[in-house]
């Protein structure tokens, strides 16, 4: 990476532009230095116009130098935009995670109004914004040829080696950017701070290039005015409020620990009722799992290791001595040592298949059911379309109330509307 002191003066460089460094360029130029500790590179871009017709109207010139002083060779006569970064990078792109050095904070003010076409009535009103806005004097201010950039430029330059301090230093420009712009709805001019360059990484206009014909030049530069960027935080940004910090930080894990709390209760209720539904089955089939011990043990150990209670493998090996041919306890353990694995995560539908459950069992079991809550919702309506259909055959077969109420277990209020709905 090169040091982006500035070695020649930018008056040998210009001549064939006709475009003269005032003092006050150089001043600024000299300014925005490095520090001798401080490394890094600028992005330099200049846009031309297209040299025939039919050409991209900004032709982008993609060309690089390190040093500040040698964009002014790169800029030919017909050029209509010349940018560069007033803060340094790593590399030669404009990443914000590429930000090596911060030299300033900038505020890129834009005056769409033909009344302040004067230089001097403009920097007048923007002075008198900054008054209004709390905001203190910039160091230098930079005639971009359709508004002003107002620099401050730190006495010492920041060198970036943690994410924080680019985000603390895009906080500070947004919040300038603000106050500038509440400030400067007092006035009837539309005059209003860029919202968009809070950017680290923004490129401005530099001074000794042209805007649309007119040079672009240092106007105003105030020695005594470096910026000493602690203090411009501590006058601007809101206070550090370490209780405030304390809170935030414990809302986020308690949302963090209750949203796994709420994954941990979900799982397990799920494994709680799988384990109730494998011990009915168990019973069901009056413990006798002949060819399928392993593969039940296991399913249930799985269950378990989910399960909420602390004796899991106890209830592991009382579900094997209920068996009729249970598995030693070896074995037990074997399986119950596989499960705590925590690779086996099986699904209703693979349970029901490993099992050879079936769909008489099902209706016995609570949770281990193949079908999605749609399907359930609809068998659902069907049950209880049927269910009607019946009472309603019953009710033509003459049947009394007490021996509808024994077929089919309908309550007798419902069997009474449904006479109701037939006799209409």
């Amino acid at each position: 990476m090169s040091n982006l002191a500035l070695k020649e003066p930018l008056k040998n460089l210009s001549h064939s532009l006709h475009i003269f460094p005032t003092d006050l360029d150089l001043k600024f130029f000299k300014a925005m230095e490095l520090n001798e500790d401080h490394q890094g590179v600028r992005v330099l871009r200049q846009f031309q116009r297209p040299l025939k017709e039919g050409g991209h109207p900004l032709g982008f010139a993609g060309k690089f130098k390190p040093e500040i002083v040698q964009l002014v060779e790169l800029i030919a006569p017909e050029a209509t935009s010349a940018y560069y970064s007033p803060n340094t990078f790593k590399k030669h792109h404009a990443q914000k995670k590429s930000v090596c050095t911060v030299t300033s904070v900038f505020l890129d003010i834009d005056i769409n109004t033909e009344e302040v076409a004067a230089v001097e009535h403009r920097i007048n009103i923007v002075e008198e914004i900054l008054k209004i806005a709390g905001l203190p004097i910039p160091t230098a201010i930079i005639d971009s040829g359709s508004g002003l950039h107002l620099y401050y430029i730190f006495d010492e330059h920041l060198f970036v080696n943690n994410p924080k301090i680019i985000s603390l230093i895009e906080r500070l420009q947004g919040v300038m950017i603000d106050l500038f712009n509440s400030a400067a709805k007092q006035f009837k001019d539309d005059i209003y701070a860029d919202n968009s360059r809070k950017n680290i990484n923004g490129l401005l206009r530099i001074p000794c290039s042209r805007n649309k014909g007119r040079e672009v030049h240092c106007v105003q530069f105030n020695a005594g005015a470096f910026t000493d960027h602690q203090t411009l935080i501590d006058d601007l940004l809101p206070p550090y409020d370490p209780t405030k910090v304390e809170k935030a930080a414990y809302a986020r894990k308690q949302a963090k620990a209750g949203k796994n709390i709420k994954q941990i209760s979900n799982l397990n209720t799920l494994n709680v009722a799988r384990v109730n539904d494998l011990l009915k089955l168990l019973k069901l089939r009056n413990y006798d799992l002949p060819n399928l011990r392993n593969t039940f043990l296991h399913i249930l150990a799985s269950q378990l290791v989910h399960h909420a209670t602390n004796n899991k493998l106890e209830m592991l090996s009382e579900a094997n001595d209920s068996l009729l041919r249970p598995l030693n306890q070896k074995k037990v353990n074997i399986i119950w040592t596989s499960a705590q694995r925590g690779e086996y995560l099986y699904k209703n539908r693979t349970i029901i298949e490993k099992l050879h459950i079936t769909s008489v069992e099902l209706k016995n079991l609570n949770q281990l059911t193949p079908l999605t809550q749609k399907e359930k919702r609809q068998l659902k309506k069907e049950e209880k379309k049927a269910r009607k259909q019946l009472v309603i055959t019953l009710i033509q077969a003459e049947k009394t109330n007490n021996e509808i109420v024994e077929k089919t277990g309908v309550s007798k209020r419902t069997i009474q509307r449904i006479r109701k709905e037939i006799i209409i």
